[in-house]
């Protein structure tokens, strides 16, 4: 009577629970992370960017409308950029080289990677053409200022600048 060999040791059904085991761990570790990835930041930086980008032409236009203005802004020199106090002054003057006045000015600051710490302060003229914010408890590093104002008369401005507060 011959005897059936039974093999002892690591066979083949042990080398497919194995692949199955690691893989199985392989999807698991990605699942995880792209789940929290996608909770912590979930790609878009704008509330309703396929909106904005449907009228995206009426975005250039303004844009025109604005350069057709002639105005340019000059982001006074000495400006204190500190996370502790953060002094913020534009000159906004027209083609002509004369302040404009009267604007209802809204600064925007904001880090470029995400909303958490975004801060809406309203501009004050302090003289005539001379606009100033000053805020406290920004964090260092980089950030993004958005000027956005109306003229009395109707006219928009928006200005956008990156900041380095130390």
């Amino acid at each position: 009577m011959t005897k059936k060999h039974k093999p002892s040791g690591f066979t083949g059904k042990h080398v497919l629970i194995a692949l199955f085991l690691f893989f199985g761990v392989i999807f698991a570790a990605n699942g995880i992370l792209m789940t929290l990835a996608l909770k912590t930041f979930p790609g878009e930086d704008q509330k309703k960017s396929y909106m904005q980008g449907l009228h995206y032409n009426q975005t250039l236009a303004e844009r025109e409308a604005q350069e057709a203005l002639g105005w340019h802004f000059i982001l006074q020199e000495g400006e204190e950029l500190s996370a502790e106090k953060t002094q913020i002054t534009l000159q906004i003057m027209d083609a002509s080289g004369k302040e404009v006045r009267g604007l209802d000015l809204s600064l925007r600051i904001f880090r470029p990677t995400t909303d958490r710490e975004d801060r809406i302060i309203k501009m004050q003229e302090i003289k005539p053409g001379h606009y100033q914010i000053i805020t406290q408890g920004l964090a260092e590093g980089s950030w993004q200022m958005e000027v956005i104002g109306t003229a009395p008369s109707g006219e928009k401005l928006v200005v956008r600048k990156r900041l380095w507060l130390k």
